[in-house]
């Protein structure tokens, strides 16, 4: 899948996983409400990967290697 695109784990069903779309915002799920469970989890996700990617090429000579990897784990964790 390209960085417009995601997968999603049902979290009512394992094993099933639906497709998101999040240049246009949608998702395979059957769920009737705009923006459903799948696509904001997708967001999330795509936030924190350009979040870290733009940290690391940032950073990366401002910062040795532990604070390195210590700044990355915190954003992981929120």
């Amino acid at each position: 899948m390209d960085t417009t695109q995601s997968s999603v784990g049902s979290s009512t069903r394992p094993g099933l996983t639906h497709d998101v779309d999040l240049k246009a915002g949608t998702c395979s799920c059957e769920a009737t409400i705009r923006v459903c469970r799948h696509v904001r989890v997708a967001l999330i996700r795509d936030y924190k990967a350009r979040t870290l990617r733009m940290i690391e090429r940032y950073n990366h000579e401002l910062l040795n290697e532990d604070e390195r990897l210590e700044l990355r784990e915190a954003i992981i964790r929120r």
